[in-house]
């Protein structure tokens, strides 16, 4: 969205009207309450920044019950629900997966919404993408 142009009164040649005044006055408002909302949404009142949108993990499970330590740690399930997780995998699944984030209990990986996994679909050593729903990981493709 383009800023409304600014009236100066030397561009001008004379005094501002007092609608031209507000109007310039509006824009630096606006900027500052359009900032205020995105901060609001990335950070706590404290100034500290919110749970991330994102989480990284590498898995160590040695099977394809992937388990991640995520930083910082959700406290429950529930925490992750609408997260981006990238894990990385140290084995190639070899049939149906799960996740377990933080010991907090293995979920299944699903891909196209309720399929499970088949052989093959986490290559060893690739990092796969999973947002969890509140009851699956749904595994994302890109």
């Amino acid at each position: 969205m383009p800023c409304p142009p600014v009236v100066y009164r030397l561009v001008k040649g004379s005094e501002l009207t007092l609608q031209e005044g507000d109007d310039n006055l509006r824009t630096p408002i606006e900027f500052a309450n359009s900032l205020e909302a995105a901060m609001a949404v990335s950070l706590n009142p404290n100034g500290t920044l919110k749970a991330p949108p994102a989480y990284y993990g590498a898995s160590a499970a040695g099977t394809d019950d992937y388990t991640v330590t995520l930083d910082p740690a959700p406290a429950l399930i529930s925490d992750l629900i609408g997260k981006l997780i990238m894990v990385k995998a140290d084995v190639v699944n070899a049939g149906p997966a799960t996740l377990n984030c933080n010991a907090l209990g293995a979920v299944n990986i699903k891909k196209n919404g309720t399929v499970d996994l088949v052989n093959g679909d986490i290559p060893a050593g690739s990092v796969f993408m999973v947002v969890f729903d509140g009851t699956v990981f749904h595994k994302v493709s890109v």
